[in-house]
């Protein structure tokens, strides 16, 4: 009994959003996701520098980088765009290569870690 009582709470446990996770944002109108292939990116320090690269941005919203897929999709508000050449620019600064960039419809199934 005390096993499956232990294994509940695990479930539970891990089931439950982390304090502090950024929850991916509402389809504000107006508001437009990017995903993005990168190449170069291979640990969790990689991960952490594009995140903080796009967040000190003006309009960004939201950024979710897979390290597993090289994909990293950011969400900017309304009247915030991105254009190829200046995330190519940026990602060059941090040592990795932009491979494709599109404009994709701001849902959950267009975040990087689904």
């Amino acid at each position: 009994m005390s096993r499956l009582l232990a294994f509940a709470f695990l479930a539970l446990v891990t089931a439950a959003p982390r304090a502090g996770a950024v929850q991916p944002p509402a389809a504000a109108e107006g508001a437009t996701a990017y995903r993005m292939q990168v190449q170069g990116m291979a640990c969790p320090f990689c991960t952490y520098n594009v995140e903080q690269r796009f967040n000190r941005m003006d309009g960004v919203q939201y950024v979710d980088v897979n390290l597993d897929k090289g994909q990293v999709v950011v969400v900017t508000g309304k009247g915030t765009t991105l254009s190829r050449p200046d995330v190519a620019e940026l990602y060059r600064e941090a040592g990795f290569k932009l491979k494709q960039m599109q404009e994709v419809p701001l849902n959950r199934a267009n975040l990087a870690n689904q």
